[in-house]
This record gives structure tokens, sequence and C-alpha cells, in this order.
């Protein structure tokens, strides 16, 4: 598989788990409650999420979580400021480059991260 086609893979998942968050921070679960979007913002229940601003790499243009684990350790991906994609791991804020130049190719990410912080990817 390219590059580009797993990258776009990978992209598009992301915007269907994204939009499946967001639906259901805003009330909709189903057919039902579709009503619920149009109503006032004090009539709808507290938010189920917090948006966070992840950062990137020193020069990179972007960052993508790819797994949260139950205790908040974050996987995924940010490009670099010569453009490639380096696994990354957020740990209580900060950024973690785990990118190591030389280990089959310039790209790796990281998909996925458990309590203990081990990271899997490619």
């Amino acid at each position: 598989m390219k590059l580009a086609s797993a990258h776009r893979i990978f992209v598009t998942g992301f915007l269907l788990a994204l939009a499946a968050v967001i639906l259901l921070g805003c009330g909709v679960t189903g057919s039902s409650n579709l009503l619920a979007h149009n109503q006032s913002a004090s009539q709808r229940p507290g938010a189920l999420y917090t948006v966070t601003d992840l950062g990137t790499l020193s020069g990179g243009p972007f960052s993508a979580p790819s797994w949260i684990s139950n205790n908040g350790l974050i996987a995924g991906s940010a490009v670099a400021g010569d453009g490639s994609s380096h696994a990354a791991l957020w740990v209580g804020g900060n950024l973690l480059d785990l990118g190591t130049p030389g280990l089959g190719g310039p790209n790796s990410g990281a998909y996925g991260v458990n309590a203990l912080g081990l990271v899997g990817g490619s």
C-alpha cells in the first residue's frame, strides 16, 4: 500500500470517528434524538468531550491523534518541518517525537498506546 493511499484511509477513518464524537457530544445518538440539535444551548445537556489543540512538531504543519489510552496518553502522527511523518506520543500536554531516522525510512506513525505507555505503530 502506498503511503498516500494509507494516509488517505487514515484521514478518512479519523474524520469519521471525529464526526461520531461530535454527534454524540451534541446528544444526537439516533433518529429519535435529531431534534436535540435544534434545541437552544441552555436546553441541551453539557458537552461530553473537550477539544484540545495538541500542537505540532517544530516547523510542521499538522498532527493527528490515532488512539487515546484510558489514562490520557495519546498516540498518533505529526509532520516534521521536512515533510516527513513521525510517530508521536502526547503525554501531559507535551508532544514527544518518536520518529527515529534510519529505521526503515523517514516516515513512521503510532496507531495505539496502552496505559503503560507502550506504543504500537509502523
